[in-house]
């Protein structure tokens, strides 16, 4: 998930956030025991709404993208409980106790990441 949100932020468009999105999602579709197309279609979903938020507000503060990866996690999670729950039809309990530390530790680690990643980008 850290990728689609680097890249769909970076590159600032929204057609090719949502095919960044979609691509990542479909191969973590197709390593997972889960059903074809809830990784994509949750993909897809965290790809646009990061190449919105980017294309409209600045990105780049650690402490922006902290916020932004925290919400977009969150979303992410709740994404493929919601689709899980609807294509699979088995009951799954909510894993939203556990998703709140993975949001953070997903955001710290992203904001680390993403400035290692600045770095290689940019020409010194």
């Amino acid at each position: 998930m850290l990728m689609i949100v680097y890249i769909a932020s970076v590159g600032r468009s929204q057609v090719a956030g949502l095919l960044t999105g979609t691509a990542i999602g479909i191969v973590r579709d197709s390593l997972s025991r889960d059903a074809l197309g809830i990784f994509g279609i949750a993909g897809t979903v965290i790809a646009y709404v990061t190449s919105v938020a980017s294309g409209r507000m600045e990105t780049e503060g650690p402490g922006v993208r902290f916020a932004m990866i925290f919400v977009l996690y969150s979303l992410h999670v709740i994404c493929v409980y919601l689709l899980h729950s609807v294509f699979v039809e088995v009951a799954v309990e909510p894993p939203f106790g556990r998703s709140l530390v993975a949001a953070l530790v997903n955001a710290l680690l992203g904001v680390l990441v993403f400035e290692v990643l600045d770095r290689l980008r940019k020409p010194a």
